[in-house]
């Protein structure tokens, strides 16, 4: 079709892997009256932490009813974004504004409207933009979407049970196997996803890079078949066998939250969306919940987040009053309500950020304040475009791990997800 920018071949790739996986407080901005009501469609995942999603529809209500905007958001399953992303961009119809987490912005560039001005504006008014919010917005030096915040994954653990087996907050790969031994014993479990699922990826791309591995390098050379690529899945197999179970390897991105709040889980790789929710689903949990930055390794500390963006179709007969909308949502006091009601889920790529009081309210978050700084996209050391996205939702990393944990030999696991990488980027090294 001409125009569009996501091939036939590459629609249907794209969509099976997405169904295989994944303001009253607010003075609101008024318009001129119109003669006729203005509409405005907007598509979002479903929130793990549901207030979030509660309070962007009410703003939406609100600011419509203000500025004679009909606004209509669909907050759809995670898994199932990436379906309707590929089914819009390919038919050139659908929702004015749509939710592009991860590197999406990067696979659907040219299906998108500039966003220069509002980016560079929140950017300036917020003490600059962390360099991962570039990286994946930014497209030939054009901003094709609209940073709103990113989801850090740090360590959420059990601090009474790991006191419990003389162990504390753990800092390393190595202490989290090693206290994991010792809970094991006392029946409780670690837990990190070994599937095709966005925790998955996050946790483990963590990992290699902190053993200093990599699926390619700067030069988007394929660099997975390496030592330290073996020395990880070595980790990894040591990490599956003594501390956890096989259920791990059909998790989905609501399993760990589940397992942890089921009690018998001493510690998870996600996100403080546990913390959130325990209130509510298990109180009891959390003053002995804590947090840590994701771990280090031989390499250093890496971290991934997950960015989620807002962009605007090129076919969207709407795109004035949905830039309208992307400025009200992004101003800073929006922005800060929801980091706070969120717990700091709702984490803006900001730098600002950095220095809000709310990281001084409590202590169990506090080691999150500066995990931008640490924080890489799927495909570093190279940059994060189409390629690196699309090893990604292939799931490349998680499946190599699921078969080395499953008793495929670790250079066979390594060799298969070289191949994988390759016919993406087009060369083995």
């Amino acid at each position: 079709m001409p125009g569009t920018s996501i091939r036939r071949r590459e629609f249907f790739r794209h969509a099976a892997m997405g169904t295989a996986g994944l303001a009253g407080v607010f003075a609101l901005h008024k318009a001129p009256a119109y003669a006729q009501k203005r509409r405005l469609s907007m598509l979002s995942w479903n929130h793990f932490v549901p207030a979030s999603d509660e309070k962007l529809a009410e703003w939406g209500r609100e600011w419509g009813k203000q500025n004679n905007v009909e606004v209509k958001i669909d907050f759809i399953a995670h898994r199932d974004i990436y379906v309707r992303l590929a089914a819009e961009a390919y038919s050139r119809s659908g929702h004015d504004i749509v939710m592009m987490a991860w590197n999406n912005p990067q696979l659907y560039a040219e299906s998108l409207i500039d966003l220069d001005e509002i980016c560079e504006e929140i950017g300036e008014k917020g003490g600059g933009w962390y360099q991962i919010a570039r990286d994946v917005n930014m497209v030939e030096g054009r901003w094709r979407a609209m940073p709103w915040f990113s989801i850090t994954m740090p360590q959420t653990y059990r601090e009474d049970l790991f006191q419990e087996v003389g162990e504390g907050p753990p800092d390393t790969w190595q202490d989290v196997l090693r206290a994991g031994k010792k809970l094991r014993d006392k029946g409780y479990l670690i837990g990190i996803a070994i599937s095709q699922t966005e925790d998955a990826n996050i946790s483990w791309y963590a990992l290699l890079w902190s053993y200093g591995a990599s699926t390619v390098d700067a030069d988007q050379r394929v660099i997975i078949n390496s030592s330290e690529t073996r020395q990880a899945i070595e980790y990894v197999k040591d990490l599956y066998t003594a501390t956890m179970t096989s259920e791990v390897l059909s998790w989905d991105d609501a399993s760990n939250n589940r397992a942890y709040l089921s009690g018998k889980y001493a510690w998870v790789h996600n996100a403080v969306s546990i913390y959130a929710i325990l209130p509510k689903q298990a109180a009891h949990l959390r003053p002995l919940t804590n947090h840590a930055h994701s771990p280090a390794g031989p390499a250093g500390r890496h971290a991934t987040a997950i960015p989620v963006n807002y962009g605007i179709w090129k076919f969207s007969e709407h795109q004035e009053v949905a830039k309208e909308f992307l400025k009200v949502m992004s101003e800073h006091e929006r922005l800060s309500f929801l980091f706070e009601l969120t717990e700091t889920y709702n984490h803006p790529l900001l730098k600002s950020f950095e220095t809000h009081p709310y990281w001084d309210k409590d202590p169990k978050i506090a080691a999150l304040r500066t995990y931008q700084r640490d924080a890489h996209m799927i495909g570093w050391p190279g940059p994060p475009n189409r390629k690196a996205e699309l090893v990604r939702v292939q799931w490349v990393v998680p499946n190599m791990l699921a078969k080395a944990v499953t008793g495929t030999p670790v250079d066979e696991a390594i060799k298969w997800a070289e191949a994988e990488i390759a016919k993406i980027y087009g060369a083995k090294s």
